[in-house]
């Protein structure tokens, strides 16, 4: 299988949450034999990377200017599998949190791709079990944020100091 993660940003790389979402996921598929290639929007997108997947994966949110939706209708109507990773509840974002203001410019967006893609991915039960009301029959998957341990060191304990 050839996978594609949209990115919403050529700097998406420096986030937390990339590294979570997109790149140790690219890690296990690709160990497992599939292919991998990120991109991410604004612009045209290449006529290599528009046949490149079997499967897209979009996730979070982007640039209205950079027409998601379109790229997304755009890969369904070639017959791609589109997911959507949504792994924050952006319904639920206390007005106090300065997100806030993000989640609510961008909840029609979100709405829309829950709506058009083919499956959500997301990274619990909890939010799982809302977003299932929202994608009417859609399949939910649920991918707990990775972790990959040859990245990390084990802890010294003070005696070994």
């Amino acid at each position: 299988m050839k996978v594609l993660f949209v990115l919403d940003s050529p700097y998406s790389w420096e986030s937390g949450i990339w590294f979570h979402r997109n790149h140790l996921p690219s890690i296990g598929l690709q160990s497992r034999g599939h292919g991998v290639k990120f991109m991410s929007m604004g612009g045209t997108t290449p006529r290599e990377l528009l046949e490149y997947p079997d499967t897209v994966i979009f996730g979070r949110t982007y640039h209205p200017g950079s027409n998601p939706l379109e790229l997304m209708r755009e890969w369904k109507n070639m017959g791609k599998r589109v997911l959507y990773d949504i792994d924050d509840d952006f319904w639920s974002v206390n007005p106090d949190n300065p997100s806030s203001l993000v989640s609510n410019a961008y909840k029609d967006q979100y709405e829309d791709f829950i709506r058009e893609c083919d499956a959500v991915i997301t990274p619990s039960e909890v939010l799982a079990a809302k977003v299932q009301k929202l994608v009417k029959g859609k399949k939910v998957f649920i991918c707990p944020n990775a972790i990959y341990y040859d990245f990390y060191q084990e802890r010294r304990r003070a005696h070994d100091q």
